[in-house]
């Protein structure tokens, strides 16, 4: 896929198609403000914990690279 696609993808993610429906129905007055928020806060929180998550992979997998793949545990980790 070329570099579009892939904007393309992220932009219009399930996530993000969610959060734009239920701004859609927020505002022609079809949900309440409180429930517009709750489905917000998940959008944040949910793409958070994917970025932390994405991090900590690419990290771990950087790591073993400079390693030759050993995977070495300091005092007090587990493998």
């Amino acid at each position: 896929m070329n570099g579009n696609g892939n904007w393309w993808s992220a932009f219009i993610s399930r996530k993000f198609l969610v959060l734009a429906i239920a701004t859609v129905m927020l505002w022609f007055g079809k949900i309440a403000d409180d429930i517009w928020m709750y489905v917000a806060l998940a959008y944040i929180g949910v793409n958070v914990v994917q970025r932390y998550i994405d991090t900590k992979t690419e990290t771990k997998h950087r790591t073993e690279e400079t390693r030759g793949g050993e995977i070495t545990v300091g005092p007090g980790e587990k493998p």
